[in-house]
């Protein structure tokens, strides 16, 4: 073999051990992650790993946990299948649920220890469930299944996520939101809901019609309030219009009338006539009546 194939040989064989001392003295903690170091010889260690490369001894491994926003989905389109619940008529509802959390970083060697190394997934599906399905029934045993199917889901979902996040917070696990889903009752239950919320319906029916006669109503009083008040307006001013005529006839305006009357008669002197009375110091005065009055 020639010295240039030795050479070769020597290289490959060091660039082999470098990669493989690299790969061997190295661990990659996966994105959203923190690592906890485990001596195999002295047990935990108390530094902990962020994510990316992280240099680590052959004879210690890296212990996983995530500390960004993990979502877990408790149905059967996830490959879960729904838990029973309790409502306070001592129905079993089977029912849905979603939750976040994540794991509180500086909590990492007491999770470690509390649940002795097992994965994250392993707590979800054992502690956390647990925890979690204990306080979804303790919460909606004070509730109807008519309640718990939407009527006061919401507050339900308050009080379970309060509850939840004080007991998972004593050991390090940070919930971050909690709901039930969908509720899936027996036949005779989910008529009964069916029933309830068709009498509810019902109900709104009702008071709405009753809130559109009370508008109408209370339009047409205004109308009719309209219309009195124009109406009495309209008489008011009429009234003072005749105030004001009664005042304005005087006893000169009266004589001015005779006179014109007088002077009417003095145009014309075929007209019969009537004596009329006189005003004051006006004397009488002849009145011509047409023809066709005095046949």
């Amino acid at each position: 073999m020639s010295k240039f194939s030795k050479g070769a040989v020597a290289t490959g064989i060091v660039a082999v051990l470098v990669v493989g001392g690299f790969f061997a003295f190295t661990t990659n903690v996966k994105t959203g992650n923190a690592g906890l170091v485990i001596n195999l010889n002295g047990g935990l260690e108390d530094k902990v790993l962020g994510q990316g490369l992280k240099p680590v001894a052959p004879w210690k491994k890296v212990v996983e946990y995530p500390i960004s926003t993990e979502t877990v989905y408790i149905d059967e389109e996830h490959g879960s299948a729904p838990f029973p619940t309790t409502t306070n008529e001592g129905k079993q509802v089977p029912v849905d649920a979603r939750y976040s959390y994540h794991m509180d970083v500086k909590r990492l060697p007491d999770i470690y220890a509390k649940f002795k190394g097992v994965s994250n997934t392993v707590i979800e599906n054992g502690w956390i469930k647990t925890e979690l399905q204990k306080t979804v029934r303790s919460v909606t045993s004070q509730y109807t299944v008519f309640e718990l199917n939407g009527a006061k889901i919401a507050e339900i979902n308050g009080k379970v996520l309060e509850q939840l996040t004080a007991d998972l917070a004593k050991d390090g696990i940070v919930l971050e939101d909690f709901s039930i889903g969908a509720i899936h009752p027996d036949a005779k239950t989910q008529e009964s809901i069916q029933a309830n919320v068709d009498a509810q319906l019902a109900l709104q029916k009702l008071e709405m019609e009753k809130k559109q006669k009370e508008i109408e109503a209370e339009k047409a009083r205004i109308e009719a309030k309209g219309k009195a008040d124009a109406a009495t307006i309209e008489a008011q001013g009429t009234a003072d219009a005749n105030k004001l005529l009664e005042k304005s006839i005087t006893p000169q305006l009266i004589q001015l009338k005779e006179l014109d009357v007088q002077m009417e008669i003095a145009k014309n002197q075929n007209l019969p006539r009537i004596l009329m009375g006189g005003s004051g110091d006006t004397g009488s005065a002849i009145l011509n009546i047409p023809s066709d009055f005095t046949k």
